[in-house]
């Protein structure tokens, strides 16, 4: 992928020029710029929204195998808030209207060439090894100030980023940076709560309700400051990085794995800082205010900082101690909405609910019942957290250690699982989040001996010896992490294929010929596939009724990934007929079942989807897959 494409580079020859001119270890075989695409993207998403509505005025049309049910649905063009407009025939108009759309869509379709050129391309070349080799010859390198790596999987790429220019990067990047320090700041206040409903029994001399409340029924004041901070944290923690998600893609993020890369890492920084560190502190402030609350009347000014500054490290201690306690609650918590999670009991009811009490198109079902897609950068990062919790726990308070292994294997048992019969993978990272959890894990160990070290030293400071006695962990994890990165980086970055592999790879000549690099790497609007308008097969009989009309029996189609029997109307638009076996989502039918990399590999005789052994049509140079 080549991206900050200027001006005179902007063509296919003029780009294929400049790679053939900086000497690269292999030839493309083909070169593609990118080309506007303008309003074609809200012109297909204008298209679903038509069919959708097409199909809600059928299925209410045709309620029953019967015959059409009452009046004919209609629909309010050109009204404001509700008020005004025109009432028109629901299934005329739409119709209509999908027609019109489909013909403008195929018409810039067919004018794509003419179209201004954008900044960024692609180039291929005959073989993986000979891509990433190209790349990793140009990974310091930006000749012509172009800037050139390997190409993500087309699926991975959010294309409308793409485009930005400097200026309008670092604008919306700066917006966006002022958001997440806003929502992380809104996101403070339960945290604020979670620390004094934790502390509760802080102020039991101090508050009356509390020390009634707690004197008259004690286990009902043990589990609110036990079980409910827990609670409060978790729902907090819900929508945070969805929202992250979302700033992070208005900052410009380009790919879909980078930005899996800046959700872990923002999300589990904020829990370590958040949950963590700021909780101790809290808790040390309100700790610190009840003793100033104690103490005033009592002692003079001094007396009060004097007492203050002698106990603090005993407090700081204490505190430490105290939030044991909420993280041993905690512990079996998590693993608790692990199991939770597994038994996807709210999912299987509002499928049943939605399908059951409404009904709904035949689109609608198949989307109640699609499984979910597995986000492995939040699962990542609550992993991550938990072992932060447990390893900065460990030396001193071991029970951690106990609840946080039984959490890790019901976590695994339940990903394990959830992976192989719940969830699917939407788009792949090329094991690219490894890397920055390995990382994390060490910085953990290395907290970890660091707050022994502070332990020990808050213990006796007068011996020494102690402490440096610690310290050498802290060397072994740092001699750790070089020999990890001068040994497995490179093998982790780039395919490094060996001289029999190399001589064996799998040569594909004909990418310029068929045009592949330009298919499988353009836009995804050029060659998207328009929704087809689905009704249910036991209606099929009323269509002639209800459209007026000749209808053609247009055979079977592929419709989705499945192959259906669709019906022509005089307008040009096909009618996919639903049978009852085709309704549900089928992830060894539907098309989005495979993933692009785990199910293409450098190895031949292994499934592509274009049988066993045929080469992907489109070689890109991503993940070291064809």
């Amino acid at each position: 992928m080549i991206t900050n494409v200027p001006k005179r580079l902007q063509s296919d020859g003029a780009l294929h020029g400049v790679l053939g001119d900086i000497k690269m270890p292999y030839p493309t075989t083909e070169v593609h710029i990118g080309r506007e695409v303008g309003l074609l993207p809200d012109l297909i998403e204008k298209h679903q929204n038509l069919v959708r509505e097409l199909e809600k005025a059928l299925a209410k049309y045709l309620k029953t195998p019967k015959g059409p049910a009452g009046q004919r649905p209609t629909a309010h063009i050109g009204s404001k808030f509700g008020c005004g407009g025109q009432k028109v025939d629901a299934i005329d108009y739409y119709t209509a209207q999908i027609n019109k759309t489909e013909a403008a869509i195929e018409g810039w379709r067919a004018r794509i060439a003419e179209k201004k050129p954008q900044s960024y391309g692609f180039a291929s070349m005959a073989a993986v090894p000979y891509a990433h080799l190209a790349a990793r010859s140009l990974q310091r390198k930006t000749p012509q100030k172009l800037k050139i790596r390997l190409a993500p999987p087309p699926n991975g790429i959010i294309w409308k980023n793409l485009t930005l220019t400097k200026g309008q990067r670092a604008r919306s990047s700066t917006i966006g940076f002022f958001y997440l320090v806003i929502l992380l700041f809104l996101n403070a206040v339960p945290l604020l709560a979670v620390s004094l409903i934790s502390n509760m029994g802080l102020f039991t001399s101090q508050v009356g309700f509390l020390r009634q409340w707690n004197n008259s029924s004690h286990w009902t004041f043990a589990a609110v400051a036990g079980l409910l901070p827990p609670l409060i944290s978790g729902l907090a923690g819900y929508l945070l990085p969805i929202l992250m998600r979302r700033i992070a893609k208005y900052r410009g993020v380009t790919t879909k794995p980078k930005l899996d890369k800046v959700i872990l890492t923002q999300y589990f920084g904020y829990l370590v800082i958040s949950q963590f560190l700021v909780f101790t502190l809290l808790g040390i402030v309100i700790n610190l205010i009840a003793t100033l609350v104690t103490s005033i009347g009592k002692q003079s000014a001094i007396e009060i900082l004097r007492s203050i500054g002698s106990s603090l490290p005993q407090a700081i201690k204490n505190q430490y101690f105290l939030l044991g306690n909420y993280w041993l609650t905690w512990m079996p918590f998590r693993g608790y909405m692990a199991l939770f999670d597994l038994a996807q009991v709210i999912k299987l009811l509002l499928v049943w609910f939605r399908k059951g009490i409404f009904g709904g198109t035949p689109r609608e079902v198949r989307e109640y019942t699609k499984p979910p897609s597995f986000d492995y950068a939040v699962y990542y990062a609550n992993l991550l957290f938990m072992a932060a919790v447990v390893m900065l726990y460990a030396t001193l308070v071991p029970l951690v250690v106990v609840l946080g292994a039984v959490a890790f294997w019901l976590s695994s048992v339940v990903g394990k699982y959830m992976l192989m019969f719940v969830n699917t993978t939407k788009h792949e990272t090329g094991g690219a989040l490894w890397r920055i959890v390995v990382n994390r894990l060490l910085i953990c160990i290395i907290f970890m001996q660091v707050i022994l070290v502070l332990a020990v030293l808050l213990d006796n400071t007068s011996e020494w010896y102690r402490i440096v006695a610690c310290l050498p962990p802290i060397l072994f994890v740092f001699a750790f992490k070089i020999y990890c990165a001068r040994t497995f980086d490179s093998q982790f970055t780039w395919y490094v294929p060996s001289g029999k592999e190399l001589n064996d790879v799998t040569i594909h000549k004909g990418d310029a010929r068929h045009h592949r690099l330009q298919r499988r790497f353009g836009h995804p609007s050029l060659h998207e596939s328009l929704w087809t308008p689905m009704v249910h097969a036991k209606v099929q009989h009323l269509l002639p009724s209800v459209y007026r009309g000749r209808i053609e029996d247009n055979g079977t189609s592929i419709v989705d990934g499945r192959k259906m029997q669709t019906e022509k109307l005089d307008g040009g638009l096909k009618i996919a007929i639903v049978e009852e076996d085709q309704l549900e989502y089928d992830p060894a039918k539907d098309s989005d079942s495979r993933s692009v990399m785990s199910g293409t590999t450098v190895a031949t005789g292994l499934y592509t989807p274009n049988g066993p052994g045929t080469p992907l049509a489109g070689i890109g140079a991503y993940g070291g897959s064809t």
